[in-house]
């Protein structure tokens, strides 16, 4: 494969991703999207990450490895959850114990806990990324990876004295890289067999994609309107939860993997899409920002409708991409003169 061509529809992929977060932070304003975008828009993230560790040369050693991970994840992290205190002080609300508080967080770095929620992605990803390439180098077997990937998620949600997914405890997210890394190994295993599929010319692989795609498009519009066709058709079997939350996710996942290859020729999607990174770590700036600006202009963020939400996510998208972003960047690409340039560099965003 190229790895110095851009996948412009794994750019816009990204950018199905980090709206799916950015319009379901809304909670219920968001109505009948704010259920349906929590049951793919993590693994959709981990799926992408997977596909892209594809394009790691097979002699990368781990402290290449490892430093490349921790400059492009591990860094933005701490830069982004510095941001965030930043924002602590603005607000007026700054104490030593809240400052306290909220440096301890980000040091654990547990999900459910930063006062910048998604910040936890970034530790969880570090974590899998750097499991991730253990074993790969032990096995070098994708459908074993994948294998291991679906035991260890078995193990989170059946083992472990609490359910990652409903209650992270573990530092850095340890428990929830646990389940989460099947969806790394699925994007890892399939991503050359989606590339090639969708690249594809021959009539059995259109028709394939055709039929795929009508499949997983009636499951997510049925979803959406509240009824979870995997849910209806395995209710007879017992403790099959997990099974269909897993099921729906990766169906879901194809879902966005179809719309992001329809959409792959808008620009402004796939520019949204490679900054990814930035949007993430800067959401919660963004979201407590936001409302006194709309109230200056007189405006209420009430949505009439869902597709009310929809709009105004992306308005929120473009405004935190040619102003807040812009802005971050530059702060953020003059650290190395106060860290070590040996250890800085710049984030790669193909990794997020």
């Amino acid at each position: 494969m190229d790895t110095t061509k851009r996948i412009y529809w794994i750019d816009v992929l990204r950018f199905l991703g980090i709206f799916a977060i950015y319009l379901g932070h809304l909670g219920n304003q968001a109505g009948y999207f704010y259920p349906f975008v929590f049951r793919y828009q993590v693994p959709l993230f981990f799926f992408i990450s997977g596909a892209m560790e594809v394009f790691t040369k097979t002699d990368t050693t781990f402290v290449q490895y490892f430093r490349k991970k921790f400059k492009a994840i591990v860094l933005p992290y701490f830069f982004f959850g510095l941001v965030s205190i930043v924002l602590i002080f603005l607000e007026g609300n700054a104490t030593v114990g809240l400052i306290s508080e909220t440096v301890i967080q980000y040091l654990l770095g547990i999900r459910n806990r930063l006062f910048a929620p998604a910040l936890w992605f970034l530790p969880c990803l570090f974590v899998i990324s750097i499991l991730f390439f253990v074993l790969k180098k032990i096995i070098n077997n994708r459908w074993l990876l994948l294998l291991l990937g679906m035991v260890l998620l078995t193990i989170s949600e059946t083992l472990l004295p609490h359910r990652p997914i409903i209650q992270p405890s573990w530092f850095w997210n340890i428990d929830s890289a646990l389940y989460y890394l099947f969806y790394f190994a699925l994007g890892y295993a399939l991503f050359p067999f989606i590339s090639q599929l969708l690249s594809s010319r021959s009539n059995w692989a259109r028709w394939s994609v055709i039929a795929s795609a009508t499949l997983v498009t009636v499951y997510a519009g049925t979803l959406l309107i509240g009824k979870d066709l995997l849910a209806i058709g395995l209710k007879h079997i017992p403790n099959s939860g997990s099974v269909i939350h897993v099921l729906g996710a990766m169906c879901l996942i194809w879902f966005n993997v179809i719309l992001a290859q329809l959409l792959s020729s808008i620009t402004i999607c796939k520019q949204l899409g490679r900054d990814t990174l930035f949007l993430c770590g800067s959401e919660q700036v963004i979201r407590h920002i936001t409302p006194p600006l709309v109230s200056l202009l007189g405006w209420n963020i009430e949505f009439l409708s869902p597709l009310g939400a929809i709009i105004y996510t992306f308005t929120v998208l473009l405004a935190a991409k040619f102003g807040i972003i812009p802005f971050l960047k530059s702060i953020y690409s003059a650290l190395p003169e106060l860290i070590s340039p040996a250890l800085y560099g710049a984030p790669d965003n193909r990794s997020y």
